[in-house]
């Protein structure tokens, strides 16, 4: 069924009360999480200016989970986003609890659309990009300091800002190392590793690799295609990325952190 959420349409299981959202400011865009079991909004107040609220808890039509399951899995992220709240690339968390018969999240809104529906980033200057590619870097460089590698990680979670690229969803990364469990790991395909369709595979830092080479084929790369014939940056940085993203799991980086050592020291070697 259609409900009209604060002049949005909103597609549901049965009707469901929205109202708790009334404090925290005047929806100004709506956010359908899919398969997740969260929907967002974009709330401008007064009080608190521009905020996300992610809320876990409603009956939405294209959710794969119950909506306590998704209430759930929304709160036990809360942890992982206040270990990691002092990177500048991770969106802030404002406050998080129960509420309205499920969890909410509040952030800081960040402008921007996502890297999936910027059209070509192609057309960007190319050392925009290579800034995009390092907040990435350093950022899964931190988490992994922390213990927690990316899964899950897609473009659909991160924000072309005027700050640079920022990730807005890290609700299902998990402890590194880690086991496949699901058999498929949640993910679009060209950022998921072979092990992350392997049942009982170990996902480790050589997995979060892969995930940001994927990533600089898409900003490098025509239609994020990985030949070199598509490549659109220095060779040298082309072979990085190859290797981080090389099928034979043995044939990539030995961690993550020779990754970045390797892409940082090919880009040193540019003349831009």
């Amino acid at each position: 069924m259609e409900q009209n959420v604060f002049g949005f349409t909103v597609q549901l299981r049965r009707p469901f009360d929205f109202g708790f959202l009334a404090p925290y400011g005047k929806p100004f865009c709506v956010f359908e999480g899919g398969a997740s079991g969260n929907i967002g909004f974009g709330l401008e107040s007064e009080r608190y200016g521009r905020v996300f609220a992610k809320f876990a808890g409603a009956p939405l039509q294209s959710a794969r989970v119950s909506e306590e399951a998704a209430a759930l899995a929304l709160e036990n992220a809360m942890p992982l986003y206040q270990q990691l709240f002092s990177h500048p690339a991770l969106v802030r968390l404002l406050g998080s609890g129960r509420t309205g018969g499920g969890y909410l999240a509040l952030y800081r809104f960040e402008e921007g659309p996502t890297l999936h529906d910027t059209g070509d980033i192609l057309t960007r200057p190319p050392l925009e990009r290579l800034h995009m590619m390092e907040d990435m870097l350093d950022f899964h460089l931190f988490a992994l300091s922390h213990g927690w590698m990316p899964v899950g990680l897609e473009d659909a979670n991160l924000l072309v800002t005027p700050d640079g690229l920022k990730i807005c969803d890290i609700d299902l990364y998990r402890p590194c190392p880690n086991r496949n469990d699901l058999g498929r790991m949640p993910g679009v395909s060209r950022y998921l590793a072979p092990e992350e369709y392997e049942l009982g595979a170990v996902l480790d830092e050589k997995t979060a690799q892969y995930k940001l080479g994927a990533l600089a084929f898409q900003l490098f790369a025509e239609e994020s295609r990985r030949d070199k014939a598509s490549w659109c940056a220095p060779e040298a940085l082309f072979h990085v990325a190859s290797a981080a993203c090389s099928e034979e799991k043995r044939r990539r980086y030995n961690s993550f952190s020779a990754f970045c050592y390797a892409w940082r020291h090919a880009v040193g070697g540019l003349s831009l």
